[in-house]
């Protein structure tokens, strides 16, 4: 007997931000691009970036080596958060 077939790369429901994992997982790997490229490596500079993808959200840690200061906004179109670190 054969298992009905499943749609592997639907997208699940957005939560109510709008925002949805794989939203938040390119904006980690810009991130991360930017950690390891020259623009990156200006007065401060990010340590580490660390992701945990979960069902209902993704946590993103960004640690530096002195205080980070930072401003944040969500952009439409497509949905996204953009966070800004200053001095970085």
């Amino acid at each position: 007997m054969r298992k009905p077939t499943v749609n592997q790369f639907e997208d699940k429901p957005r939560a109510a931000s709008g925002l949805n994992r794989r939203t938040l997982l390119k904006f980690a790997g810009a991130s991360l691009a930017l950690i390891v490229s020259p623009v990156g490596m200006a007065a401060g500079s990010l340590l580490a970036v660390r992701v945990w993808p979960a069902e209902e959200y993704t946590r993103i840690t960004l640690e530096g080596n002195s205080q980070l200061s930072f401003s944040h906004m969500l952009v439409k179109d497509p949905d996204r958060l953009v966070v800004d670190l200053e001095g970085i």
